[in-house]
């Protein structure tokens, strides 16, 4: 057994031991249902595009997103709904107005059924190569055009800055809310603007 060295993968421990148990307390038709899911609105493992995942990977990928953003306390998607949700695309803006930071993010599709988690990086020069840049968590919300104050989260992760004119990379993770359907990542190159 592996044991957790920092405080993130203790928590990232906890939050996949939930999802399982969630998963095992379900019935076996519920699980059928999730493998029918699966089959029928396939989705593909992130390092190997190749390989189809099961009901079981599909829930358990699903469920860790809301448990780790959303709360600890988040029931399970019993049910998917045997649906599959376009791929909504999104601009980020980033402003910071005084000692705030503001996401606008504008969605073409602009829809409730999916929710979007933001992962953004510290300042990046343009000289660096950003393939192995680890952008960390910021904020999520549903895929609609509403702001996001993210100064409290930023300052947490990223300390006290200037961010006025520096470049970050934005990454997008979006999630059904109603299904096991998780979007491959999607990267921005994005410059803070003063308000």
């Amino acid at each position: 057994m592996v044991h957790p060295r920092t405080s993130l993968q203790g928590f990232q421990k906890l939050v996949l031991s939930l999802a399982i148990k969630q998963w095992g307390s379900m019935s076996d038709a519920q699980r059928t249902l999730w493998g029918t899911w699966a089959t029928t609105y396939p989705q593909y493992a992130k390092h190997n595009p190749s390989a189809q995942l099961s009901g079981y990977n599909c829930f358990i990928r699903r469920q860790v997103y809301d448990l780790m953003y959303f709360g600890l306390d988040q029931p399970a998607l019993i049910t998917p709904e045997f649906t599959s949700f376009p791929l909504d695309t999104c601009t980020v803006v980033l402003v910071q107005t005084g000692t705030v930071f503001k996401l606008r993010p504008t969605w073409v599709l602009a829809d409730e059924t999916l929710v979007c988690f933001y992962f953004i990086t510290g300042p990046v020069q343009d000289s660096v190569n950003f393939v192995g840049t680890k952008p960390k968590y910021i904020a999520s919300n549903y895929n609609i055009n509403d702001e996001l104050i993210i100064t409290q989260r930023w300052l947490e992760v990223y300390g006290d800055r200037h961010m006025t004119g520096n470049t970050v990379i934005v990454e997008l993770q979006i999630v059904g809310t109603t299904n096991g359907q998780v979007f491959a990542r999607s990267r921005q190159r994005v410059t803070f603007v003063p308000s």
